[in-house]
């Protein structure tokens, strides 16, 4: 226990040295991801059925979009299959997409410096200058001062 207080006494006695780091910041690649569009083509109405294959719909995304106010806005593209028959509309579902986000590919890493705490009494320029040879000596010589 005497130990231990002497221990928080001495760590309190000396300068204390911690790492600065800047906090670099980057963004991740985000793109839309969405499920398959749906569209439909309905005749009178009531009569509706998936558009074959190659009049498929596709979801198309503007570019220019912010990932951090909401889900992506997409729309869903049907062709115009009906042309002008009577009785013909298409009918197509709202895209359903959300963000899908990776790592950016490259992103600086923070970069550190250690920086301590002054002494209570500074060095001057005289006692600086015996300081750093002081110092070498004691690490020839094995010394460790306290």
């Amino acid at each position: 226990m005497l130990f231990l207080l002497f221990a928080l006494a001495s760590a309190a006695c000396h300068p204390e040295c911690r790492w600065a780091c800047d906090d670099p910041v980057c963004h991740a690649a985000c793109t839309p991801a969405c499920a398959p569009a749906d569209c439909r083509v309905c005749t009178n109405g009531t009569d509706c059925r998936a558009l074959p294959w190659p009049f498929a719909c596709t979801t198309r995304c503007p570019a220019d979009q912010c990932e951090s106010d909401a889900c992506p806005a997409c729309e869903t593209v049907c062709p115009d299959v009906c042309g002008a028959a009577p009785g013909c509309a298409i009918e197509c579902a709202a895209p359903q997409c959300a963000w899908r986000c990776a790592l950016p590919a490259a992103c600086a890493a923070p970069r550190c410096e250690l920086a301590c705490e002054a002494p209570a009494c500074p060095a001057s320029g005289a006692t600086r200058a015996l300081a750093v040879p002081l110092l070498a000596l004691a690490v020839t010589m094995g010394t460790v001062f306290a």
